[in-house]
């Protein structure tokens, strides 16, 4: 490139609002090297600008520059190309969105190439937000009007098989009527769910040891947990205080137990701890199963998505919407070392309450 090339490309990249700009801006020369590039983009890939200034894009291993700048330089110099345009390309755990333009002097030689590099992660997460949302309210009216048809007879069910089973003779007669019962009870928890999802309760709030609460989760769910063979482990001392509705939080981390001692499979283990993490405190669920996989953990939250064979995907979403009404926040992921870890963030009860 001639140095009156170079120094017009300079020219451009040394306007005030260069720097200014909250989208990534990259001037690259006729041969792909950078010539300028403003403080959005050195942040989004991760370099030092002073140091990133004269290197060869292509050389790079970003998935930026594997869409064939050399290829897109030429078409920009012929004129064959006026712009580019490529969305939702994921580069260092966040989503881009990339346009490129043909730089050209007054006379219309070709200088190079402009890339505006935009950060569209908070928009898309936002998107997703909103489209979960209106999936759940398309189904949440028709949801909500099944279970209350359902909940009616189911209760009268229910109520006669209790009538029912000591009028039972001993042997299959008493086996089966114990299968009914317990498949009568899985659809009311199932009816339950959908209704505190479509219709969620005021939470009761009040003062809550977690600590207590994890104790006595634990005591509910350890028979579970080896019956299937799993070792279930938690915390058992000290104080850990929030404002929160007792019920609703241990649901939450019933949920989570159940998940984890499914994921472990016979001869897991499971372990429950509570870490203060400055204005929250955290309840970790660890298992030592085989972890999410990705195409899983970007759809938890999603209602009706389930990987399980029972259940119907509503637990995590439940669950979500309980912390977010108690000012808290649900992450779910995988430990290095292997198997999954669910964390309940929850605001530290004030001093001053």
């Amino acid at each position: 490139m001639s140095a009156g090339k170079g120094k017009e490309l300079i020219k451009i990249g040394k306007s005030p609002l260069f720097n200014s700009l909250v989208d990534g801006i990259m001037i690259l020369d006729p041969d792909a090297c950078c010539v300028q590039i403003n403080q959005a983009a050195a942040d989004i890939f991760a370099v030092n600008p002073e140091h990133f200034i004269g290197q060869n894009v292509v050389e790079c291993h970003s998935p930026l520059f594997q869409a064939q700048v050399l290829e897109l330089m030429e078409e920009f110099r012929s004129g064959n190309k006026e712009a580019y345009e490529k969305r939702n390309i994921k580069v260092n755990q966040r989503l881009l969105d990339v346009f490129m333009t043909p730089l050209r002097d007054s006379k219309n030689r070709f200088l190079g190439l402009i890339m505006m590099v935009r950060d569209v992660t908070r928009e898309r997460e936002m998107q997703d937000k909103l489209i979960r949302q209106e999936k759940l309210a398309v189904v949440g009216q028709l949801a909500a009007g099944l279970a209350h048809e359902i909940r009616n007879p189911l209760t009268t069910v229910m109520g006669f098989m209790q009538l029912l089973n000591p009028l039972l003779p001993e042997g299959k007669a008493r086996e089966y009527a114990a299968l009914v019962n317990e498949e009568l009870r899985r659809i009311k928890g199932l009816v339950s769910e959908i209704l505190l999802l479509t219709k969620p309760s005021a939470p009761n709030f009040r003062d809550v040891d977690l600590i207590n609460l994890v104790r006595e989760t634990l005591a509910v769910m350890v028979s579970e947990a080896n019956l299937k063979g799993v070792a279930l482990e938690g915390v058992t001392y000290g104080q850990a205080y929030v404002r929160a509705d007792r019920e609703q939080i241990k649901q939450v981390l019933v949920n989570f137990i159940k998940n984890a001692v499914d994921a472990c499979g016979s001869r897991g283990k499971v372990v429950v701890e509570v870490e203060s993490r400055e204005q929250e405190w955290a309840v970790l669920v660890m298992d030592d199963g085989p972890g999410l996989p990705p195409e899983v953990l970007n759809k938890v939250f999603e209602p009706f998505f389930t990987t399980k064979e029972e259940g119907m995907g509503l637990g995590l979403v439940v669950s979500k919407q309980i912390a977010e009404t108690h000012g808290g926040r649900i992450e779910l992921g995988n430990w290095p070392t292997g198997g999954a870890v669910a964390t309940l963030y929850l605001p530290k009860l004030s001093r001053t309450h």
